[in-house]
């Protein structure tokens, strides 16, 4: 069984990753946001690190306002553009092959949950990646470190602890790892949605999933795990960031199960006549 994942995998990794355009979405994004983020700087008069102006593309909505949030729905949205069609177009060419000749739905399925959570990957490292060349060509160092009045200067009032330095290790989980599992989950539930409904319904709930997190700061809404304006790690009462990665997990590992208990009862034959 684990030889027939690793084929579906790699057939994903070849179709779904290699081969797929969108993902030039990223760099391209990265510029604009680089743009951005340093004329935001401009206008604070200080100087930041890399990792400032990541944690800047994740300076979310205020509550109930997304006047300020257009950077961070734009990195979450380039995700769900990637990701939309591969799966079920998927099954339209060879890998409907492949999903016969495994014997096992559930397989295919989760190939397809791994091959969703290495976009996820591919697109921060491109989209951190060209951020960090744009850091090095204007001569912005390439850091973890997050000076206090770059932080304070982009953050403002948003801030309620009494150091807003944070830590090599918590920048790191912060800045990288939240993000990456908050975002792998909302690609899960576009595509766990997707196969319940159709692609293009998928994509529109998950993208109304992004509007409600303007208005609700709960831990249930993991997105909120990617907004650093409510985050425990800038926020006194902020949402506890390793309660965070307890939730992105269990989100995570709960939709691969679901959709692969639902995948198993599908007509696929039917279902390919609906694509």
């Amino acid at each position: 069984m684990m030889r027939c994942c690793h084929r579906l995998l790699w057939y994903d990794i070849k179709h779904g990753i290699l081969r797929n355009w969108l993902f030039l979405l990223a760099p391209i994004c990265a510029l604009f946001l680089f743009r951005e983020c340093r004329y935001a700087l401009f206008l604070t008069g200080t100087k930041g690190t890399w990792a400032v102006y990541i944690m800047y593309l994740l300076r979310g909505p205020a509550m109930g306002d997304f006047y300020f949030s257009f950077l961070w729905l734009l990195v979450l949205l380039i995700p769900l553009f990637i990701t939309i069609q591969y799966p079920f177009k998927d099954m339209e060419r060879y890998g409907m092959h492949l999903l016969l000749r495994s014997g096992r739905r559930r397989n295919w399925w989760l190939s397809k949950c791994g091959w969703n959570f290495l976009c996820t990957l591919v697109y921060l490292l491109l989209l951190y990646g060209t951020m960090a060349i744009c850091c090095a060509v204007h001569g912005i160092p390439v850091t973890l470190g997050t000076p206090r009045a770059a932080v304070t200067g982009l953050f403002g009032d948003l801030i309620s602890v009494s150091d807003p330095v944070l830590g090599t290790g918590k920048t790191i989980f912060v800045v990288l790892i939240l993000p990456l599992l908050a975002l792998a989950d909302l690609s899960m539930v576009e595509m766990f949605l997707s196969l319940i409904l159709r692609p293009i319904y998928g994509f529109l709930l998950t993208v109304l999933l992004i509007a409600m997190t303007a208005y609700f700061s709960t831990p249930f809404l993991f997105l909120n795990f990617a907004d650093l304006t409510r985050s425990g790690a800038l926020l006194k009462n902020g949402l506890d960031i390793y309660v965070g990665l307890a939730v992105c997990l269990i989100v995570l590992v709960g939709l691969a199960a679901a959709g692969a208990a639902i995948f198993r009862r599908r007509d696929i034959l039917s279902d390919r006549k609906e694509l």
